[in-house]
């Protein structure tokens, strides 16, 4: 929804939408910057918009593989 904010010279809404996708590029970042074995696994525990980003990130990544928690939590 942010697109389609702003005047008529300017982008306001697409900028700050752009701010909130540059923080989730940000730690998913950050999360690559944590040495990891193929034995390592990581619980990561975030709010709905990022878990969603960090998803989409992780499972196009060849580094991870992301399962879904419920296996664990029996």
């Amino acid at each position: 929804m942010l697109a389609f904010a702003g005047t008529e010279n300017s982008f306001e809404g697409a900028d700050e939408a752009a701010k909130y996708y540059q923080r989730n590029l940000r730690i998913y970042s950050n999360l690559n910057r944590i040495q990891m074995t193929t034995d390592d696994r990581v619980f990561i525990l975030s709010g709905g918009s990022y878990t969603a980003f960090l998803g989409e990130f992780m499972g196009r990544s060849p580094k991870y593989e992301t399962v879904n928690v419920m296996d664990y939590l029996k």
